[in-house]
């Protein structure tokens, strides 16, 4: 015996048991749509079951064309560590409520920003289980995004980052110099080639960059086209990177930056080169990804425009640099406050003149 539940407004799903007793549902467009499937599994045709949630997430990341390498590696990696051993990675998809949800994501043994990256995971399953009508709505749609605990800037002081560049390895000391004053990722350090550089007009494409994919590092173009751009570099900054060339000739394929044995140069040999060097010069032990708050920062000192601070930084949106950086802006308030105070100083003067010319 089937029957048909209207979960909300225009909503709609078919209900019944199995030979063992077990329950199932089925999502339905319509109510039309669901009288017939109740139909069909009266009549004894089988009808699908909805596959295991984890079962789901890994055929939907093993076809997901829109993500790198990176992002499946990271993907599933949450997969596994959080939801495939978890009771609701073996629900069915179509079974799932809110509450379990609900349930599962308060249950979670990790941290904030873990916890979203779950989340995330779990939107992008759902959103794609309806799209191809294997829910009528996501179940997740009612649970508030968790927040993520925003990681802490720690920008460097020019002089610091001029002293770990004199402390490096002599190969590593550029990419200190890039990532602190031109602002790149590290794994678009590892990508940049010689035929990325204009010498004479004194600028870099950034167009390619290593990431991870299946566990190991690959070469291939960057990741978003807001990543794709061109950067003005400081000509000392050139003629260094004109140096680096001279004592460590390119890799076959053109890159400047590469391991000892010409192998691709990823973020923890940086992170450890980087680390050798503040171990020598005294200082706390930086991220690698600090040289490039460094830009940023200096960046704004400066007096930058926060799309330019953007641009420079190949971010897809001026939501991500305010996100990041917007406590080292100046404060418009405290801009508008003087502002408004010589509106009111005019007022005044011009009150003050008309009396003395009464």
């Amino acid at each position: 015996m089937a029957w048909v539940e209207e979960t909300k407004k225009d909503c709609f799903r078919v209900g019944w048991r199995d030979g063992s007793g077990r329950q199932h549902y089925r999502a339905a467009r319509s109510r039309e749509a669901a009288l017939d499937l109740k139909r069909e599994i009266e009549q004894g045709r089988p009808a699908s079951v909805s596959p295991p949630l984890a079962e789901y997430v890994s055929r939907m990341l093993n076809s997901s064309w829109d993500l790198r390498g990176s992002s499946l590696y990271a993907y599933r990696g949450i997969l596994q560590r959080h939801v495939a051993g978890a009771p609701v990675g073996r629900r069915p998809l179509g079974e799932i409520t809110t509450d379990e949800l609900r349930g599962f994501l308060g249950a979670l043994s990790c941290g904030p920003s873990a916890r979203a990256a779950v989340y995330r995971l779990l939107a992008k399953a759902m959103n794609q289980a309806v799209r191809e009508g294997l829910l009528n709505r996501s179940p997740l749609r009612a649970i508030p995004k968790p927040k993520e605990q925003p990681r802490e800037i720690r920008p460097l002081e020019s002089r610091q980052v001029e002293a770990l560049a004199n402390a490096a390895n002599p190969r590593y000391r550029v990419p200190v110099l890039v990532a602190g004053y031109l602002g790149l990722r590290a794994g678009e350090i590892g990508g940049l080639r010689l035929q990325d550089i204009d010498f004479e007009k004194s600028t870099l494409a950034v167009v390619r960059a290593t990431y991870r994919e299946g566990g190991k590092r690959v070469l291939g173009d960057v990741k978003t086209p807001a990543a794709r751009r061109r950067i003005s570099v400081p000509l000392s900054l050139m003629e260094e990177i004109g140096r680096h060339v001279e004592f460590f000739p390119p890799a076959e394929d053109g890159r400047i930056f590469t391991a000892p044995s010409g192998a691709l140069l990823v973020n923890i040999v940086l992170w450890k080169a980087l680390a050798d060097a503040a171990r020598r010069v005294g200082i706390p032990r930086p991220r690698f990804h600090d040289l490039r708050h460094t830009c940023a920062s200096l960046m704004i000192a400066e007096g930058a425009h926060p799309k330019m601070v953007q641009a420079r930084l190949g971010h897809s949106s001026i939501a991500i640099t305010m996100g990041t950086y917007v406590h080292l802006f100046p404060s418009a308030d405290e801009e508008l406050a003087t502002a408004m105070n010589e509106v009111r100083e005019r007022a005044l003067r011009d009150i003050d003149a008309t009396r003395g010319d009464g």
